[in-house]
């Protein structure tokens, strides 16, 4: 456990940085996982686990960030989000889709975390964001431009309901359909679709206000 901590200690600030300026949607169909890895891990491999945390390291911060902000206690969250995966692998059903499980755990791992720390010490926005960019990043007109949106949005976001932010997050950002995002979260597609409704005309009312979405 000592060595899982510091692994993930060492990494984490660098992951934590570059998901505060990506923001793209994943295919989540392409997220499959071996199940050789889980099994190694749950054997005590901790070797294997590294390869666990490459695959889904930028998944869980981009969602983390997403769905808490860009606050200064991120990395921490991460950490606390991998430390969970590593101990509950072994309840991990293995006819279950990997990436809707990692998905399920960043979620209730963030939400547990926000309702603990109710002092919303978050806004880091532009602080970092140039540490990591693409090789072939945009222009810094472009990403002056994208960071402003980026924070608007966050800003936005953080007005909403926790239950309505999650579901337009997975939606509109992860690209999930409703039925996954129904997995993820353990309810019916029904309430999904309410609460994406209700956080669509919520988000989109005030966004269309603001110059920079226009």
């Amino acid at each position: 456990m000592k060595r899982l901590l510091s692994y993930t200690k060492l990494v984490g600030r660098s992951i934590v940085l570059s998901a505060q300026v990506i923001s793209v949607k994943v295919n989540s169909t392409t997220l499959g996982f071996r199940d050789s890895v889980v099994d190694r891990v749950c054997s005590g491999d901790i070797e294997a686990f590294s390869d666990i945390y490459q695959k889904y390291r930028f998944l869980v911060a981009r969602l983390a960030c997403n769905i808490a902000g860009p606050r200064q206690d991120l990395e921490d969250i991460v950490q606390e989000v991998f430390l969970q995966i590593y101990k509950s692998l072994g309840s991990f059903q293995k006819e279950s889709k990997f990436s809707t499980w990692i998905y399920r755990l960043t979620v209730n791992v963030v939400l547990q975390y926000l309702r603990k720390n109710r002092k919303f010490d978050r806004v880091m926005h532009d602080s970092d964001d140039d540490a990591v960019l693409h090789e072939s990043g945009p222009s810094p007109e472009d990403a002056t431009f994208h960071r402003e949106r980026r924070r608007i949005l966050m800003d936005v976001l953080s007005t909403i309901s926790l239950k309505k932010r999650v579901v337009f997050i997975l939606h509109e950002i992860e690209g999930m359909e409703a039925q996954e995002i129904a997995r993820v979260l353990g309810i019916p597609v029904l309430t999904v679709r309410t609460r994406l409704f209700y956080a669509r005309k919520a988000v989109y009312k005030i966004l269309m206000k603001n110059p920079a979405f226009k």
